[in-house]
């Protein structure tokens, strides 16, 4: 890895799962109690908590079927129907990304 590469990868999105997996292992050791020389896999195992990637693909997701299994009556129900009726090439919001990422369409889900 050439020296201006790491810079960059301890930004943005990276740095911060980074941050939140480190600030995660102190907490998991706190929980267990196991020394620092345990591996993570066996501490998040026995505190019965997911590792920060998954945790987070979990909340989004979670969010994305929010968006999908919104009311008529919501007043972001017509942006959220825009975004996944619409093709857009550029400029994407985060609604956009976080409903591709997931494949979520609001005809798979059903709303009371």
């Amino acid at each position: 890895m050439a020296q201006g590469e790491e810079g960059i990868k301890a930004k943005g999105s990276v740095g911060v799962t980074q941050w939140l997996s480190y600030i995660q292992q102190i907490a998991v050791m706190e929980i267990t109690g196991a020394m620092h020389t345990t591996v993570m896999d066996i501490m998040e195992t026995h505190a019965n908590v997911l590792p920060i990637e998954l945790l987070m693909h979990r909340v989004c997701q979670q969010a994305a079927i929010r968006l999908v299994a919104l009311l008529e009556s919501h007043p972001l129900h017509k942006v959220m129907s825009a975004c996944t009726n619409q093709c857009a090439q550029r400029h994407l919001s985060p609604m956009h990304l976080i409903l591709r990422a997931y494949d979520t369409k609001p005809a798979d889900f059903e709303t009371k």
